[in-house]
């Protein structure tokens, strides 16, 4: 044993600097590798810890005066007015809210609309914003428990101290210590204001911005694109002294209770059951606190950001591997080179073997404590993406299993690479052979035999693997890609028939203004009035989205993944999601319903059985959160129903321009016609938050290219270096140095051309795969697309690679003279 001592600490202080610059490399692609998979374990739960850190209240409460029951109202703008706007109702909620053993704190909380005056926006004026306003103090940390970005929360008894939304603030350009000129309009104007952009009618004043905040709302990614670019998105947020200071001067969409219980979330429907009537007649309606936000998009993002983060883990896991592996058996067969020698002086096979695994051990610890230091340095990046955004601090974690797992795996695989080396020298000493020439090869010319001789071997085949996966992967990313810009590029793709949307109508006056200036544009093909809600109905016992179209003109045809649109008041058209949930297909009968007026302020007792006509691919131009198979498509008679009576109001009007006029030239007019609210037609919060993904795959096939050009160097500069001597030989026979100068391009291009032939075919058929699986799960019926400029350009820049790596590495290879060479063999 004293031999292989001697033998290890010789090799450690000769090659000292090989072994820490291989500790190093190793340890940093283990940290990499570590820091991936510690993003991805803390990704998994960002949902449910951000839910549970930034509760504020858990149900909101509306009262309605004695006279008013909602199944009897005409429209729900006349029932907001009377209940949401009625400031004795939301008195009578608080005076029953003080008496409830179930309340751990409430408040009042609003919507205002508010004007950011700026005299250089482009309408002159400014940009109109929401305001969401607390009208009494927060005891229940709506505010306090949301993330701050930077500054501070504003004041509770400040008078003109203001927060803004993150989207809020980087699409105004808006920072903390700006001050901000507010206005906004008269009560009975809202719906002209927001959809003509008139000029704010109330006094100006002015605010002090104190505070960036991250909202819920701002983690929902927008893909909605607002023509007119009037109206700033999220909102500013105020608290109660502002409120009681400016709130009577602002248009508003209306004042409730919120309600945080001592149960939480769980305490909900026994408060609700509990507070369903009121004294003096008078009714309470009770509603979960919703914000707009998709849960279920969001958790499907984060699923796949985690999903993506972990596929990168794989494969630089696997590049590291190899990298690693190959560089540690290089410097292992070198130093076993002289072990004639090593042998003559006593060490035995097994002592050799013990030697190679001390010798890489070394390495390996060395390797460990570099990848667990970089571990721990990087834990504050992650998590990344949307569960980055979801967190409220990034300080640096220690997430011992990772830890303990890289700690562990690195000493294994050393010793694992270290012993299959140490027994293949042992082999290869016992059974050397040099490669002959296959009387086969008789016909190929002496540079392209040599080259197919030397092109054998595991090195060599490693490389042509490498080489394959690289070009498979960027022609997979590419149809990918391809794949996705076609259903954000192409509207119908993800059911939006229309080009554009206009109009957020609560007032039938102003919905039919609209209507009367689309029908006298010439420019639109196609229009339909969109009516939607998301608490109203529900099918076979499941509470569901559903969407209506009342065409103004032409037709308003439903993108359908399969089967047709319902044309009778007693048909439906399913979401994919909704009808895997349900159960349900094609010819099957549904039973629709709605709430009862106790549990919603805006049912009407409805009850029918439909029969399910298609599958339908929603794309909802009011909300773009709901995801494309979550919902149902009615007939407009039953979404009349649904919202409230005959008189319903259309919330939007989606319109397709003619074909006969150019596109952007029809799509201006109707945008000078409704210069606050028109907006082009945007994909669904799927599509949407998928475009966080967009570079992944690229970033992929970048690894996995740096992984098969290494191999290709490796291999090329291992196999002129083994081959040296056959080279001398050869020369010494009369080949030219011209000769041995190709033997290296040709290697190089019949490595590469393997890799070709199996990647390309390989990467159509992986990407279309993979496409199909995302399609399926955003439930978008699109097919895939194979992009051209990956499938020609990854073999093409492959080729190109390959020949002037391998001419560089031959003209290295016959630098040195063949007598010089043979003398020293």
């Amino acid at each position: 044993m004293g031999a292989v001592t001697l033998w290890v600490r010789s090799i450690l202080r000769r090659r000292r600097g090989a072994t820490v610059a291989l500790a190093v490399l190793a340890g940093l692609a283990a940290g990499v590798v570590g820091a991936s998979i510690q993003a991805a374990r803390r990704a998994d739960g960002a949902i449910e810890r951000y839910a549970e850190r930034s509760r504020g209240y858990d149900v909101v409460v509306y009262g309605c005066p004695p006279d008013v029951e909602p199944p009897n109202q005409l429209s729900i703008t006349e029932l907001v007015d009377r209940c949401v706007n009625n400031h004795m109702a939301v008195r009578l909620a608080q005076e029953v809210l003080a008496d409830r053993p179930e309340v751990e704190s409430w408040t009042t909380t609003g919507t205002l609309i508010a004007g950011v005056l700026d005299d250089s926006a482009r309408n002159w004026w400014g940009r109109a914003v929401l305001i969401t306003a607390m009208g009494s103090p927060d005891e229940g940390g709506a505010f306090s428990h949301q993330i701050l970005i930077d500054g501070r929360l504003a004041d509770e008894r400040a008078t003109d101290e203001i927060m803004v939304g993150e989207l809020a603030a980087r699409a105004g350009g808006i920072h903390v210590g700006d001050t901000l000129r507010l206005a906004s309009w008269q009560q009975e104007d809202i719906d002209a204001a927001t959809v003509t952009g008139e000029v704010p009618q109330t006094v100006p004043f002015e605010s002090r911005v104190v505070g960036i905040v991250r909202f819920a709302s701002d983690l929902q990614r927008s893909s909605e694109v607002d023509l007119g670019g009037l109206w700033l998105p999220d909102a500013l947020y105020v608290r109660s002294g502002w409120v009681a200071a400016h709130g009577d001067e602002f248009a508003m969409y209306g004042f409730a209770a919120v309600v945080r219980l001592h149960d939480g979330p769980d305490g909900v429907p026994a408060f609700q059951r509990a507070v369903d009537k009121a004294p003096n007649g008078w009714s309470l309606y009770t509603y979960t606190t919703l914000d707009g936000l998709d849960v279920a998009a969001l958790r499907r993002a984060v699923e796949s950001e985690r999903q993506a983060v972990l596929i990168f883990a794989i494969i630089a896991t696997i590049a590291g591997m190899v990298f690693v592996g190959l560089a540690l058996s290089r410097q292992l067969r070198r130093e076993l080179s002289d072990r004639v020698a090593l042998t003559a002086l006593g060490l035995t096979r097994s002592g050799l073997i013990a030697g190679a695994v001390a010798r890489a051990l070394v390495a390996a610890m060395l390797a460990a404590g570099v990848a667990v230091v970089m571990i721990v340095a990087l834990s504050p990046l992650g998590p990344v993406g949307l569960a980055g955004r979801l967190e409220y601090s990034h300080p640096i974690r220690f997430d011992w299993a990772v830890l303990a797992a890289v700690a562990i795996f690195m000493p294994m695989y050393f010793v694992a690479v270290a012993t299959a080396t140490a027994l293949a020298v042992g082999r290869s000493a016992a059974h050397q052979r040099r490669p002959g020439f296959s009387a086969s090869m008789a016909p190929v010319g002496p540079v392209s035999r040599v080259a197919l001789t030397f092109t054998r071997g595991g090195s060599p085949r490693l490389a042509v693997a490498a080489g394959a996966a690289a070009v498979a992967v960027a022609v997979a990313a590419g149809t990918l890609v391809a794949s996705f810009d076609r259903v954000v590029g192409e509207p119908v793709r993800y059911g939006a028939w229309w080009d554009v949307a206009v109009g957020q109508y609560s007032d039938p006056d102003a919905s039919q203004a609209g209507i009367d200036l689309i029908t006298r544009n010439p420019n639109v093909a196609d229009a339909a009035g969109i009516l939607e809600g998301s608490e109203t109905a529900v099918l076979d016992g499941v509470t569901v989205n559903y969407l209506a179209a009342v065409p103004i003109v032409g037709e308003a045809p439903t993108v359908m993944a399969a089967g047709q649109a319902p044309r009778a008041a007693d048909e439906v058209a399913l979401g994919a999601d909704t009808a895997k949930r349900l159960r349900k297909g094609i010819g099957d009968t549904v039973t629709l319903t709605s709430l009862s007026e106790t549990d919603t302020l805006f049912a009407s007792p409805v009850e029918a059985s439909l029969r399910v006509t298609g599958i339908a691919v929603l794309s909802n131009p009011v909300s773009s959160a709901t995801n494309a198979g979550e919902g149902i498509v009615v007939h407009p008679d039953v979404a009349l129903l649904l919202n409230g009576g005959a008189d319903e109001v259309v919330q939007s009007v989606v319109i397709r321009v003619a074909s006969s006029v150019e596109r952007q030239v029809a799509i201006d007019s109707v945008a000078r016609e409704f210069p606050a609210s028109a907006r082009l037609a945007a994909p669904q919060a799927d599509p949407a938050n998928l475009e966080r993904l967009r570079s992944v795959p690229w970033l992929i096939a970048a690894l996995v290219g740096m992984l098969a050009l290494a191999s290709l160097i490796h291999a090329l500069v291992t196999l002129l270096q083994r081959h040296a001597r056959d080279l001398a030989v050869l020369a010494a026979l009369g080949m030219t140095k011209r000769q041995r100068r190709s033997i290296g391009p040709v290697a190089g291009i019949v490595l590469i051309t393997g890799s070709i032939a199996v990647g390309v075919p390989t990467g159509l058929v992986i990407g279309r795969w993979l496409w199909q699986l995302v399609a399926r799960r955003v439930f978008i019926p699109s097919g895939p697309v194979m992009s051209w400029g990956p499938a020609v350009g990854a073999p093409l820049i492959a080729f190109v690679v390959a020949v002037g790596v391998a001419a560089i590495a031959g003209s290295f290879g016959t630098r040195r003279a063949p007598a010089a060479q043979l003398r020293s063999e």
